[in-house]
């Protein structure tokens, strides 16, 4: 699945919260991808160490995602403990 333009949520800690975002794109260099957040705050970090939830375009939880994640070396983001999510 690629996670560049899919909308996420991303618990932070410090706030006790989710805050949903885009991921607007991927450093592979880094293996960090860059949110932008729905306030307008900007976060590079590193999906897989996240407790996050993709999100389905209206809003609603996809499901979240699990330790297993894997990110790929083009920036695309597989779980194997879940279906691949099919675009109608």
């Amino acid at each position: 699945m690629d996670a560049i333009d899919r909308r996420v949520k991303v618990f932070w800690p410090e706030e006790n919260a989710f805050f949903t975002g885009i991921v607007s794109k991927y450093d592979p260099k880094t293996e960090k991808h860059t949110v932008t957040y729905d306030d307008g705050d900007v976060e590079e970090v590193t999906l897989v160490k996240e407790r996050m939830e993709w999100l389905e375009p209206g809003g609603d939880s996809l499901h979240p995602a699990s330790e297993n994640v894997i990110v790929h070396a083009n920036g695309d983001v597989s779980d194997p403990a879940k279906p691949p999510v099919r675009s109608s």
